[in-house]
């Protein structure tokens, strides 16, 4: 009978501590515990994931920048060689309006290379929704500061219907969303007549080392840094333009075949003043040297301070702006190829 009665006891007071964890078997203070490790856990990974998606992002803004490389390659083998300029107005060369007018839109580069640019006089009245849908030409890590000229992959075309106040129609041959800019020394601006005078088209073949010369570099992601870097910038978003990294006589910049550098040697930019320049608080004066230094349109930290590069040979890689710098190898072109073939030359000491 004792042994019976022991039995229930225990029976009893396993019943009662089963009631006081509660169903799942954990008390209150064990489910907490579980919480925060689980919690801290996720703090953990969470950043880890992070790195692990603008990785991704990164490898496919390279795979874009391979495949700008193959389409520019074809190209210049289908032309004799050469390369496009960055842009013309769409009525440049007519015979009533031989210097045209950016109000008729542009052709830009993406769409010669992808066979999307027409020629259609004075005026664009046959084609009034030029722009085209195109991934290639866009980046995944890409995010505007000004969602009105910009969207995720990059910035739209100046005349983009909805871009600015003034412009109703979609005139630019270009791609609608644009994350990549071509180097100028290859590239130029060739908008008009009157800007033959200072650019050149250029032949791949007379690159100096075509495998250490940026060909198209990503865009930077900040406005500011496109707009405030020439007195016929306006408000509207230049997305056309190309970069370069050459400074000229007095420390003047190149303007990418807008105008002449102003005489004398063409030099290398130095990283430190770089730095310091994309750190001012505006870049809205116009007609100051230093505010008009084209790599500022370049987004070179957007893959964890480093971004994809275009080379031409037509390969892709990634590298840091110093490593693009480096005097010693300097990534931004032996010559200014569209500007006469002028050496660019180690730079001086230079003061922000």
């Amino acid at each position: 009978m004792e042994q019976t009665s022991n039995s229930q006891w225990i029976a009893t007071d396993e019943k009662e501590n089963n009631m006081k964890r509660g169903t799942n078997g954990f008390t209150l203070v064990e489910l907490l515990v579980v919480i925060v490790i689980i919690a801290i856990l996720a703090g953990m990974l969470m950043p880890a994931l992070g790195r692990a998606r603008e990785s991704a992002r990164a490898v496919s803004c390279l795979g874009n920048s391979k495949q700008m490389g193959a389409y520019l390659m074809i190209h210049a083998s289908q032309n004799r060689d050469m390369l496009p300029s960055s842009y013309t107005y769409r009525n440049y060369g007519t015979e009533a309006s031989p210097d045209g007018s950016s109000g008729t839109g542009y052709i830009h580069w993406s769409a010669v290379v992808t066979g999307r640019e027409t020629t259609d006089g004075a005026a664009p009245t046959i084609e009034k929704n030029a722009s085209f849908k195109s991934d290639v030409f866009k980046c995944p890590s890409f995010n505007p500061d000004n969602t009105k000229m910009g969207m995720p992959g990059g910035w739209k075309p100046t005349r983009y219907a909805g871009s600015s106040s003034t412009v109703t129609e979609n005139l630019d041959y270009q791609a609608e969303a644009m994350a990549y800019t071509a180097n100028a020394i290859f590239m130029p601006r060739r908008k008009n007549v009157t800007n033959e005078e200072f650019s050149n088209l250029v032949r791949l073949d007379l690159a100096t080392a075509p495998d250490s010369e940026i060909l198209v570099a990503e865009y930077t992601d900040v406005a500011a840094r496109i707009m405030g870097n020439s007195a016929a910038g306006g408000a509207a978003m230049k997305s056309h333009r190309p970069t370069n990294a050459l400074g000229g006589a007095g420390g003047l910049a190149w303007l990418g075949g807008e105008a002449d550098h102003g005489g004398g040697d063409f030099e290398m930019l130095d990283y430190d003043f770089m730095i310091a320049e994309s750190k001012k608080s505006s870049f809205t004066t116009v007609g100051s040297d230093d505010l008009q230094y084209h790599l500022l349109y370049t987004g070179w930290d957007r893959h964890a301070g480093r971004a994809n590069y275009t080379f031409a040979d037509g390969h892709a890689a990634s590298f840091t702006l110093k490593e693009t710098l480096d005097p010693q190898n300097y990534l931004w072109g032996q010559r200014a190829y569209a500007a006469g073939g002028q050496e660019i030359k180690k730079p001086k000491a230079v003061v922000p």
